[in-house]
């Protein structure tokens, strides 16, 4: 079983710092947003995702908490 990744919801490595993950969330909500989606992108449940993602990773608590659960899923399945 797989557990939530946020770093896959905003496209982004685990070593990317704050900068790059708000940038990341940033662009995300605007290509998901369905008041600002252009293209016809709006999916709300992306959208939802991807707030919860930089919830999680701007939260260095639960960043953490998530990094170390990645982790040990990654060592599971080697």
């Amino acid at each position: 079983m797989s557990i939530f990744n946020p770093y896959d919801e905003l496209d982004i490595d685990q070593t990317n710092d704050a900068s790059v993950i708000k940038g990341a969330y940033q662009r995300a909500l605007l290509l998901y947003h369905p008041d600002k989606a252009s293209n016809g992108s709006a999916d709300v449940d992306k959208f939802l995702a991807i707030q919860e993602a930089y919830k999680i990773l701007s939260d260095v608590k639960l960043k953490l908490e998530v990094d170390v659960k990645l982790q040990q899923q990654l060592a599971n399945t080697e």
